[in-house]
């Protein structure tokens, strides 16, 4: 299902429909951990957005580490405060509403296919630039608003109208509005690897050309960061560090460059998933991480994952948490692995059966819930045909009441149209309209004939009194002077 209709929002339906699917299939497998022993790769743009809310424990493969709602993108600031303390962390990652929740799910690098130029850079090759960026700055094929938005979490903006252009010149830098060919990134010291409205692939074209990443995501996991060591090969920026960048870039010496590009060619591999690629490798490790997480030991009988991460570059046996992670936010991860581990071995225990979502309900001040209780008994006045106690929810009531209104506003209509075609003919013809409004609902028809007879009185000299009228099944029939009056109508006008 990867596209751009599927592929740009949050794969909560569809997962909704798996989940559904396994439970009932294959309730064995699915009921004797609550899915925690399973996997789901998810390439969506949006990563695991809003999935824990459907009380979606299995382990989520994507590559999008988001630490928060999507909507807080455009506030890098509320979004860290966020994780202030252990118990705004905690409850922010056990809200579900994170796109990443780092105690179960994986970050992976994405498919980055190099072009035509396919050899490596030397490490120790001369720079010419501080600082690359080249692609797209405000949005969606580039035609967003000129100013700092959600898109890109804000920092391509940022830095494009500090160092744009002709502004970041002088100090070598280069941040431009359009496409550069690789080997500019090449012979620069940084390239800006910032993302998207969701993941993007910078990051793993940085390490394909061995160009250091300058990682502009804040609280965004990158791909296996938990697993190797990015200090050691790349630099991350906020939004804070945008003023003082060239002083940051500065402070790196032509030594400490090389260093981190020897870095950066050794793990070269773990972003790569063609040929000679350790993705794959990594993924697989990272998995058993998790699984060690959730029992003592493999099937092997091993307690860690030494064996398989003694085969790849900077792997370690369990996994670390990014250096970047504050203390509170290192926390709540650890308080939620151990959660997660005691509903793995008992999934029907208090704690785990409950989605993520079954917290208390939200305090509200008296004040609120006065301006509440006042619209709830408008929206019974205005509705005297439904009553709240003959629903469980106000949403169900409301809907309800929705519905009545509509109904009622038809009918209001239906009589007005009746009454503006009775002024147009007269008396006579009264009936006849009322008849042909009746076909569609026999709305009010008897009424209609009655306000006819009384406007009309003393004005039409055929057809004696307003007519009798019947409306039976939704049809109402007129008397004949009425007809009569309709047709003499018609035909003088016809003159």
């Amino acid at each position: 299902y990867y596209g751009w209709a599927s592929n740009i929002f949050a794969e909560t339906q569809k997962m909704r429909i798996a989940r559904k699917y396994l439970s009932k299939m294959f309730p064995r497998f699915w009921n004797r951990h609550g899915g925690r022993d399973h996997v789901f790769f998810i390439t969506g743009d949006k990563g695991g957005l809003q999935l824990a809310e459907t009380n979606f424990e299995p382990i989520i493969v994507t590559h999008w580490g988001l630490l928060g709602e999507h909507v807080q993108m455009g506030n890098p600031v509320n979004l860290k405060r966020s994780f202030a303390t252990a118990r705004q962390a905690y409850t922010t990652l056990r809200s579900g509403k994170a796109s990443h929740l780092p105690h179960k799910d994986i970050v992976v690098p994405p498919l980055y296919t190099q072009g035509k130029e396919k050899s490596r850079p030397d490490p120790r090759r001369p720079y010419k630039y501080e600082l690359v960026h080249a692609g797209g700055i405000w949005g969606w094929h580039n035609k967003g608003p000129h100013e700092i938005s959600r898109y890109s979490l804000g920092m391509r903006q940022a830095i494009y109208l500090r160092w744009g252009d002709e502004r970041g010149a002088p100090l070598n830098i280069v941040v431009v509005n359009h496409s550069l060919p690789d080997k500019a990134l090449s012979d620069s010291k940084f390239c800006l690897a910032a993302a998207g409205d969701g993941w993007g692939i910078r990051m793993a074209k940085s390490a394909a050309l061995n160009c250091l990443p300058l990682i502009s995501q804040p609280m965004v996991l990158q791909g296996f960061e938990d697993i190797l060591p990015y200090e050691n090969f790349s630099l991350r920026v906020g939004r804070e560090d945008v003023e003082t960048l060239p002083k940051l870039l500065g402070n790196f010496s032509k030594t400490k460059i090389r260093q981190m590009r020897n870095e950066l060619e050794y793990v070269r591999g773990a972003f790569a998933w063609g040929e000679g690629g350790l993705a794959y490798s990594y993924t697989v490790l990272a998995l058993c991480h998790r699984a060690i997480e959730l029992k003592p030991a493999l099937r092997s009988g091993d307690s860690d994952c030494a064996a398989l991460a003694a085969t790849l570059p900077h792997a370690p046996p369990k996994r670390r948490l990014p250096t970047w992670f504050s203390p509170a936010l290192i926390n709540a991860t650890l308080t939620l692995i151990e959660e997660r581990k005691r509903c793995y071995a008992n999934p029907r225990a208090a704690e785990c059966t409950p989605p993520p979502t079954a917290s208390r309900a939200p305090r509200i001040s008296a004040s609120t819930a006065d301006r509440l209780k006042g619209y709830w008994a408008r929206i019974e006045s205005r509705c005297p045909t439904v009553k709240r106690a003959d629903y469980k929810t106000q949403s169900a009531f409301f809907s309800a009441c929705t519905l009545s209104r509509i109904q009622v506003t038809r009918n209001m209509t239906r009589s007005q149209s009746i009454r503006r075609k009775i002024g147009s003919v007269g008396t006579k013809g009264a009936a006849a309209v009322a008849g042909d409004h009746g076909d569609s609902g026999g709305v009010n028809a008897p009424e209609a004939g009655v306000s006819a007879n009384e406007l009309g009185k003393g004005t039409s000299t055929e057809g004696g009194e307003g007519p009798k009228v019947q409306n039976r099944g939704g049809k109402s029939k007129g008397g004949k002077g009425g007809v009569r009056a309709v047709r003499d109508a018609r035909s003088r006008g016809r003159r």
